[in-house]
C-alpha cells in the first residue's frame, strides 16, 4: 500500500470515528482526488459540504473534483460560490484561475478572459493564470493581447519556461515564426 493509500485509510477511519467533522471528509476527498478516485472524492466532498456548506475550502475542492471530472458548469458554480464566501482569502487568485479554466472548458472563452485577469490582479506571479489567459486570447485570435500578457508575466516570472513556450506558440500563431525561437 502506497503512502497516499495509507493516508486515505487513516482518514476513512478518522471520518468514521468523528463523522460530524467536515475537515476530515474534506481531507479524505482531497487525498482521493490526488489518487484520481473522483467518484469517491466527490462523495467525501459532498459529505463535507453537507456539514459545512459555507466552508470555502470545501466548496473550492468540490469545484476541483468537478473540474477534473469535466463537469465544467458545476465547477464554475462551485468556484463562484467559494469566491463569494472568501472574496479576499489566500485562494482568491487560484479560484479566479480555476473559474476561467471551467469557463474555457464550457467554450465560454470571452467569459474566461476576465477570470484570468482577476487571478493575475490578485497574484501577478500566478504563472498558470498568465498561461491560461494567453492561450484563451490566442484562441480568440487576439494574439497581440496574448503576447502583451505574456510579456507582463515574463517580467514577473522570467524563469517560467511554460510562459516562454506559450510566447513562442503565440508568435507562431501570429505568423512571427522567425521571432518565436528567441
Amino acid at each position: 500500500m502506497g503512502r497516499m493509500d495509507e493516508a486515505v485509510a487513516c482518514l476513512r477511519e478518522a471520518a468514521m470515528l468523528a463523522p460530524l467533522v467536515p475537515d476530515l471528509h474534506l481531507n479524505l476527498g482531497v487525498a482521493l482526488m490526488h489518487l484520481g478516485r473522483l467518484a469517491e472524492a466527490e462523495a467525501a466532498m459532498r459529505r463535507a459540504a453537507s456539514l459545512a456548506p459555507r466552508h470555502p475550502a470545501v466548496v473550492k475542492n468540490l469545484g476541483m473534483v468537478c473540474l477534473r471530472a469535466g463537469r465544467f458548469d458545476e465547477a464554475a458554480t462551485a468556484f463562484q460560490k467559494a469566491l463569494k464566501l472568501d472574496r479576499a482569502g489566500p485562494d482568491t487568485a487560484a479560484l479566479y484561475n480555476n473559474l476561467g479554466v471551467a469557463r474555457r472548458g464550457m467554450g465560454r472563452l470571452d467569459d474566461a478572459v476576465p477570470s484570468f485577469r482577476r487571478a493575475i490582479a490578485a497574484d501577478g506571479g500566478l504563472v498558470d493564470a498568465v498561461k491560461n489567459l494567453s492561450m484563451t486570447l490566442t484562441d480568440l485570435l487576439r494574439t497581440d493581447d496574448a503576447l502583451a500578457a505574456l510579456d507582463r508575466g515574463l517580467a514577473r516570472a522570467p524563469q517560467a519556461a511554460v510562459l516562454h513556450a506559450q510566447r513562442a506558440h503565440a508568435l507562431k500563431e501570429r505568423g512571427d515564426s522567425k521571432r518565436s525561437t528567441t
